[in-house]
């Protein structure tokens, strides 16, 4: 199941069609102000089932490049030293599977049985 995303604040994840410095791979950056963004600021997060679980990993894969967003184990000098690069990749890997660790979970109510019998 998928639902997109908006991540219009900066400093969210947006995504622009460059080349990353370090890496090959598509460069995820924060562009925009107070909220505003355009159609490359969308995410659709991409769960095993219908919807994203505790303890469940999920993908962000982007609306309009179709990346998926990810970070490998490289660990980068510059500018912060231990730096982990995040960026956008073209296929579904281990590198792009992601868990939440803090939040507010909220359990989905049960679906409905089909009609009102109130009456």
């Amino acid at each position: 199941m998928g639902k997109q995303v908006p991540t219009g604040d900066s400093g969210l994840p947006l995504s622009r069609p460059l080349s990353s410095p370090p890496l090959p791979p598509q460069e995820v950056s924060a562009f925009g102000e107070d909220g505003e963004g355009d159609d490359l600021d969308l995410w659709t997060v991409r769960c095993s089932g219908q919807h994203w679980e505790r303890e469940a990993a999920v993908r962000f894969q982007h609306v309009g490049t179709s990346v998926f967003l990810s970070v490998t184990g490289e660990q980068y000098g510059s500018p912060i030293r231990g730096q982990h690069e995040v960026h956008g990749m073209a296929s579904a890997s281990a590198h792009n599977k992601w868990k939440a660790m803090e939040g507010i979970f909220i359990k989905p109510s049960p679906e409905a049985s089909g009609g009102h019998d109130e009456l």
